[in-house]
C-alpha cells in the first residue's frame, strides 16, 4: 500500500466514524418545565407561597388577554420583610406538536420576577390557598397529572383554557381551598380586560389539547 493510498483509507475511515457519530446523536429530550433563572431552580421551588392570584395581562390584538398565575413568595434568603412574585406561566415553546398537529407544545415557565406590584395586571383574581404550600407543590401537582404536556393551537392560543384547567386541579388536590374563588375567576375570564375594566366579551375560548 502506498502512502497516498494509506492516507486515503485513513481519511475514509475518519469520515465514516464522523458520520456514524452524527447518526447516533440525539437531541436532549424536551423538558416542558423551565425555571428563570435556571441556576436558582431549587431555591425558587422551595419558596413558601403566601398568596396566589390568577392574572390577566395586557389586551391581545385578536381579543382577550393572556392569563397566568402569580405566586407571592417569602423566604429567609430574600430578607425577613421582602416579598417577591413568582410567575407560573404557560407559553408556546416553538416545539412542534407532532402527531399531525399544527400547534406548539408549551413550556411551563416558573420565573422569579423583579416586579413586586403586578405592573402588567389588567385583572387580578385572588385564590385562597392551604397553609404550608410551596412553589414546588404547585409544579408537582401539574406534572404528576400530566398538565405540563399541553399544546397550543396554530395561532399560539390556549393559555386561558390551561389556567382554568389548573384552577380546577388545584381545587381538587387541596392547593386551592375555596370553590367560589375558582368560579368567580372563571366568570372574569369570560371578558377582555383593560385597566381593571371589562372592555368586551371573550366567552369563546381557544382550546389547546393535552398529549401523552
Amino acid at each position: 500500500m502506498t502512502a497516498s493510498t494509506q492516507s486515503g483509507s485513513i481519511d475514509q475511515g475518519a469520515g465514516a466514524a464522523t458520520a456514524q457519530h452524527f447518526s447516533f446523536f440525539q437531541p436532549p429530550p424536551f423538558d416542558p418545565v423551565q425555571c428563570i433563572p435556571k441556576k436558582d431552580r431549587d431555591q425558587i421551588f422551595g419558596f413558601a407561597v403566601s398568596e396566589a392570584n390568577v392574572v390577566a395581562h395586557e389586551p391581545l390584538a385578536n381579543g382577550g388577554n393572556h392569563w397566568t398565575f402569580y405566586l407571592t413568595v417569602a423566604s429567609k434568603s430574600l430578607g425577613s420583610d421582602e416579598r417577591r412574585l413568582v410567575q407560573l406561566d404557560c407559553t408556546p415553546s416553538g416545539m412542534p406538536a407532532g402527531g399531525g398537529g399544527s400547534g406548539s407544545k408549551v413550556n411551563i415557565v416558573v420565573s422569579l420576577l423583579d416586579d413586586q406590584k403586578f405592573s402588567r395586571a389588567q385583572c387580578i383574581c385572588r385564590m385562597s390557598i392551604r397553609e404550608l404550600v410551596t412553589v414546588d407543590d404547585f409544579v408537582d401537582v401539574i406534572t404528576k397529572h400530566g398538565r405540563h404536556k399541553y399544546v397550543f393551537d396554530d395561532k399560539g392560543r390556549g393559555c386561558k383554557k390551561w389556567v382554568a384547567d389548573q384552577m380546577n386541579l388545584f381545587l381538587e388536590t387541596g392547593v386551592f381551598v375555596q370553590e367560589y374563588d375558582v368560579k368567580n375567576a372563571k366568570k372574569d375570564m369570560m371578558f377582555q380586560w383593560d385597566n381593571f375594566q371589562r372592555v368586551g366579551d371573550h366567552s369563546d375560548w381557544a382550546v389547546g389539547v393535552y398529549y401523552q
